[in-house]
């Protein structure tokens, strides 16, 4: 019986968490007779400072509004200064989490909102990203993927989610080729600890992610920069 390892990119993370039809459709990819799933330590401190960090604003918001609706409101007017994109998934986190309220036969208040929001930050989380993961990688030993939780004695919660090169202690890599980021390659490929630091680092993730894929994993993704990476790295993409 011939046998898949997938190497697990955080765009598919995302989409199963918290976009249900995408759910349906990439679990029986990852749960097939056969198939091995990887992730690693650096892809978890991608998704703390994303998805993580996400949650705790969205629960933060709610804590700080005596009304549902005014953190609603709050959120939809993008007045926190978020992206586009940061918005558009918060709004979604937020919807996700007074759906489940209802589904739990809570009542959708501010208060249920916010113990469901804690279920997800206290645990679910964690465990939505280790679910089908058979190997977690650690080649990077990245330090924000190491940092506790912290809930305030207020009841807010609070992650670390940056870094500085000075005072990273992680084991970062070189780099292969990717014609947009020659710049910082070219410092990364003569002096390794270059690429400590989230300005670095984080520029170069997609390349990270591409490297710490084993040679004969296929990187399931839907972030499209990947297929020249991986083109550079000699990397193959798993398709759908």
């Amino acid at each position: 019986m011939s046998s898949t390892k997938i190497f697990l990119d955080n765009t598919i993370q995302i989409e199963r968490i918290i976009v249900p039809s995408r759910r349906a459709i990439i679990q029986p990819h990852l749960t097939a007779e056969g198939t091995s799933v990887i992730s690693s330590t650096y892809l978890l401190m991608e998704y703390r400072r994303t998805v993580v960090a996400d949650f705790i604003a969205v629960h933060n918001l709610v804590k700080s509004y005596e009304q549902l609706g005014a953190a609603v409101a709050h959120l939809s007017s993008g007045r926190a200064r978020f992206s586009k994109r940061m918005i558009e998934r918060r709004q979604m986190i937020l919807g996700m989490a007074m759906v489940d309220c209802e589904d739990a036969d809570e009542s959708l208040t501010r208060v249920g909102v916010l113990r469901i929001l804690e279920l997800y930050i206290e645990g679910v989380l964690e465990r939505r990203f280790m679910e089908n993961i058979t190997t977690l990688t650690n080649a990077t030993d990245c330090d924000l993927a190491k940092y506790p939780l912290i809930q305030r004695a207020d009841g807010y919660y609070e992650l670390t989610t940056t870094c500085n090169k000075k005072r990273v202690r992680c084991q970062q890599h070189a780099a292969g080729e990717y014609q947009e980021l020659l710049e910082k390659l070219a410092q990364v490929t003569t002096d390794l600890s270059q690429a400590r630091g989230q300005r670095t680092c984080w520029k170069l993730g997609d390349i990270i992610i591409a490297l710490e894929a084993p040679p004969d994993a296929l990187i399931y993704t839907t972030d499209k920069d990947f297929k020249t990476i991986c083109t550079a790295l000699g990397r193959k993409l798993y398709q759908e």
